[in-house]
Parts: C-alpha cells; structure tokens; sequence
C-alpha cells in the first residue's frame, strides 16, 4: 500500500459496506457465541501461503505476550480466534479458558501448505462470505491481535479497537 495508513482507513471506512446477508450471519455467530465485543479479543492466524512468500510460520504462542498483556490490563475479556490452518488454536484454546473457536469457518489440513479455499467444500458465493464475515467480526472487537492477512487488514482498517499487528514475523523469531 503507497498511502499513509490514516489514507487507507478513511477510504476503507467509507467504502467499504457489507451486505445484509453478511450483516446477518454476522448477527447469527455473536448470538450463538454470546460475543460481547466491548470484551472480547480477536485473534486470527494465515500461514499456509508463507512458503510461496518465504515468511516463516508464525507458531500462535508468539500471540501470547500480546494476548496476557491485554488480560493482565482487562482481566476477564473472552478470545475469538480462527486459524487457516486445522489444530494451530489448539495450544491457544488450552491455555486460554475464556478462548473460543468460531467454527463457521473453515481451515486446510494441519500442515497444509495451500488456502482453505482449495478445501471448501463450498460454492464460490459462501466461499467468500468467509472473509467478509471475519471482516465484520473482528473489526468490532475490543481488541484485534493478527499476524499478515488481507482480510485482517481489512478488518483492522475498520475497527476503532486496539490493533496488534504480527506481520513481520522474521523480526519476532
């Protein structure tokens, strides 16, 4: 991106208008999940492109110095996460108590080098309610904690919550 970040969050905020469905289903998961999102953190992890990009895997316990200091700030606070990749959350959901999964979405096998798209067993239209649907969950929430991913920009374009941005991951190992 050539513009300054402020640029790129005031096109986005303007533009960017989701539609009823997603507004909808959106609706739909924080009822089924009781999300408070003043309470809540936002986690999400991509990492099965990295070998096509030379990044190096982000193991998700590189997420929890940011994570325990936003609970020793705000005790109490739940965790929605999501993974692109099947069993990465796992050592999140075990160490976090107030951790959750969102299983609307959809991941690639563990170890699996390629999108979950190429997994899906889904039509086009659903396939891309994923992203759009992220999208609008974490942007709403308190505090969003995520390493490189289009659809997490995006989604942190649009929150007014605390970002932690991981996406530079050679400078963390």
């Amino acid at each position: 991106m050539s513009e300054p970040l402020p640029i790129i969050r005031e096109w986005y905020r303007r533009h960017c208008r989701l539609n009823a469905d997603v507004n909808a289903r959106g609706e739909a998961i924080v009822r089924k999940y009781n999300i408070d999102f003043t309470r809540t953190i936002g986690v999400t992890w991509r990492g099965t492109d990295c070998v096509t990009d030379g990044r190096k895997r982000l193991p998700i316990d590189v997420y929890f110095p940011f994570i325990d200091d936003v609970l020793e700030r705000e005790p109490g606070l739940r965790i929605m996460a999501t993974a692109e990749e099947e069993r990465v959350l796992d050592p999140l959901l075990a160490r976090y108590p107030a951790a959750f999964k969102v299983d609307e979405f959809f991941s690639s096998p563990h170890g699996h080098l390629q999108n979950p798209e190429r997994f899906s067993p889904f039509s086009g239209y659903e396939r891309g309610m994923q992203p759009a649907l992220m999208v609008w969950l974490f942007s709403r929430c308190a505090h969003y904690i995520k390493n490189r991913s289009s659809t997490g920009a995006v989604a942190s374009w649009l929150s007014n919550g605390r970002i932690v941005s991981l996406a530079d991951a050679e400078t963390l190992n």
